[in-house]
């Protein structure tokens, strides 16, 4: 019914690209949707378990890395059991189950946006750019999957691997300007006859008065960047 509704209206419909790739690993239709389901679960578990971690920890960066490693190790996985004269369904079906980790990457790189940008302008201008580009990311995601690559899609876990791996650099590139950062606010906070050291307020419930001024965190010799 939902189908022909968007039929009579010409909307338009899509394929979810979990649903067919198992399709293509050689599994029934049925199967492949009893096969999709605890991917719902473990998208669930891994955004609540990325969430707890980054509170838990105090830490974003490295426990990012940490969640992505295993889309990472998924990407590869279903690589490397597509491109040998057999396809190997068993370990291309737990590469598949690593990429949930992906869904916990979004809440905890929005959380690291927001606690190291200050400034309401400054914060609004910041998540407008992550929109635009999560926008753009996702129109061009699914182009790397073509149906002419079918029931392989040798390219698609190619170019996405290259994907993650840039965006593990990018990780570990962003923890050193951060502590770049930090270590340039103490050389600030010391000439103008501050403490260098300042405890981060920043991920728990105690703030100081001055965190009610609208400055951006490059005005503000008392912001603290989060790693």
């Amino acid at each position: 019914m939902a189908l022909e509704r968007v039929r009579a209206n010409q909307t338009g419909t899509g394929t979810p690209f979990g649903p067919t790739l198992l399709k293509d690993m050689g599994f029934t239709k049925e199967t492949a949707s009893l096969l999709n389901a605890p991917f719902g679960a473990l998208q669930l578990l891994t955004i609540w378990l990325g969430s707890y971690l980054t509170q838990r920890f105090k830490q974003k960066g490295i426990i990012l890395a940490g969640m992505m490693t295993p889309v990472l190790l998924g990407v590869a996985l279903l690589y490397q059991a597509n491109i040998g004269p057999v396809r190997q369904l068993h370990l291309a079906l737990g590469g598949y189950y690593c990429l949930s980790f992906i869904w916990s990457g979004n809440p905890i790189i929005v959380s690291w946006m927001v606690a190291n940008t200050a400034g309401q302008t400054k914060k609004s201008a910041i998540l407008s750019v992550f929109n635009g580009f999560n926008a753009i990311g996702s129109i061009a995601g699914p182009l790397m999957f073509n149906a002419r690559d079918s029931p392989r899609y040798i390219p698609g876990p190619r170019a996405t691997l290259g994907v993650f791996s840039a965006l593990m650099g990018c990780i570990a590139l962003c923890f050193v300007v951060l502590l770049f950062l930090n270590k340039q606010r103490e050389r600030q906070r010391v000439a103008s006859g501050k403490p260098a050291k300042i405890r981060d307020t920043s991920m728990m419930n105690k703030h100081e008065a001055y965190a009610l001024k609208d400055l951006t965190d490059f005005k503000n010799n008392e912001f603290t960047y989060v790693y």
